[in-house]
């Protein structure tokens, strides 16, 4: 049966499921596109905390040298880096971002001790019991627990 404007029942059917359609293929490609982004951020997150340990460990336990505030300070814009992926995970839906945790590693690594005000030498050669390392440690590991893939 056609209406006034020549279009019958069956077109508007037809075209209430397309757009009907249309919608929900839109609503579920958004979905899957943030979880596919989060997936791969938090990938990169736990490949980040795995380098940000190792070297940071290597860093503590090294000897002193003349640029060791150069590598410092890539240790702070590698937690960075982290923490604003940690950010935009939890933008997109994923985990609540743990400020607490990540204060600790930033503390852990970046807190500077000086052998004296002249010499003004970090103090490194840490031990592999010290308590930084155990730090540096123990929060990439639960960091790397709590950003799993869904």
């Amino acid at each position: 049966m056609a209406t006034d404007n020549g279009i019958t029942d069956a077109q508007w059917i037809t075209w209430a499921l397309n757009v009907t359609g249309w919608l929900v293929a839109g609503l579920v490609a958004r979905f899957v596109l943030r979880k596919n982004a989060r997936n791969s951020w938090i990938g990169d997150v736990k490949k980040a905390l795995g380098e940000l340990e190792d070297n940071a460990i290597e860093f503590w336990m090294g000897k002193n040298e003349d640029n060791e505030i150069i590598h410092l300070n890539k240790l702070k814009r590698k937690i960075k880096e982290i923490t604003t992926l940690a950010s935009e995970i939890q933008v997109y839906g994923g985990r609540e971002y743990p400020l607490g945790e990540f204060a600790i590693l930033r503390k852990a690594i970046t807190t500077e001790f000086y052998h004296d005000e002249k010499d003004l030498k970090l103090i490194r050669e840490l031990p592999a019991n010290d308590n930084r390392i155990f730090q540096i440690s123990s929060v990439c590991a639960d960091l790397s627990i709590i950003y799993r893939r869904k």
